[in-house]
């Protein structure tokens, strides 16, 4: 994972290719869960309730992600302790990798800004040898431009909504890019409300079990959690934000990036990446 792996940071489960995830009883981790398979519970969410009934219906789809888009796209702060998984087994390579650090997120007027730090441990193994890894990554984004410095070496790339999914629309859209998508209830995960979204690929059969469930934050739109099972029901990938601190005080330059001294920054804006 060196050189291009210096970008494979905090959401690239996002941007990876979703072939898999939980029912939401697991996920909500037992705290007052949706009320039934295909029953979401009536809670009523920052904005009111959602009025629609039924899982699959269009229109409650539709109010529940214009709730989470007016959510994402409100003035906010936030920290978290992000946790991510990848245990990845294919023909052709196994990926096995940790991320731990913080993350901390900013929307103004409609511009979003994050900054992380985190740790990676883990290992990626194909026909060529196993590749170990074990770097901390120092990444912001001035809602502009994306600054990342890891092993020493840093680099500059374009922010790009599509590949920085935290949230939203962004993260909506992707899910629905390649999948279907259903509303799958209400619950609480540490304590904060969510909303549950649960995404299949078009074709698969009604009883799939590689599908994706995400859970978006009611009152930032923020994805707090997100699992993925593969076919035969393991983990592929797994995110959790812990530690949750809703609209802090950060330092004036808090998503500006100084460049330590004498470090050369390889200039990437040229080279955004996108989704396929």
């Amino acid at each position: 994972m060196s050189g291009g792996g210096v970008f494979y940071h905090l959401l690239i489960v996002a941007v990876s290719v979703f072939t898999v995830s939980i029912p939401v009883s697991t996920v909500s981790g037992g705290e007052v869960p949706p009320s039934g398979k295909g029953v979401p519970s009536p809670v009523a969410s920052a904005d009111g309730p959602v009025r629609s009934s039924g899982t699959d219906d269009a229109a409650r789809l539709a109010e529940v992600e214009a709730l989470i888009e007016k959510a994402w796209r409100r003035d906010k702060t936030l920290s978290a302790q992000l946790h991510l998984t990848v245990n990845n087994v294919t023909p052709e390579q196994t990926i096995k990798i940790v991320q731990d650090g913080s993350l901390d997120i900013r929307m103004k007027n409609g511009v979003f800004s994050f900054r992380t730090n985190l740790t990676h441990t883990g290992y990626v193994m194909s026909d060529l040898g196993r590749n170990e890894m074990q770097q901390t990554t120092f990444t912001v984004c001035d809602g502009v431009t994306v600054y990342t410095v890891s092993d020493g070496k840093g680099a500059k790339s374009r922010q790009d909504e599509s590949f920085y999914i935290h949230g939203g629309k962004p993260m909506l859209d992707f899910l629905k890019k390649d999948m279907s998508l259903r509303f799958d209830g209400e619950a609480k995960i540490d304590g904060h409300a969510v909303f549950t979204m649960v995404s299949v690929p078009y074709g698969a059969p009604k009883d799939a079990r590689n599908t994706v469930t995400t859970c978006f934050a009611k009152d930032t739109g923020i994805v707090l959690k997100q699992t993925n099972l593969s076919e035969s029901g393991e983990i592929v990938h797994a995110l959790h934000l812990r530690d949750i601190k809703l609209n802090p005080t950060f330092p004036k330059d808090h998503f500006k990036f100084t460049p330590p001294a004498g470090m050369v920054i390889q200039d990437l804006t040229n080279n955004v990446t996108k989704l396929p």
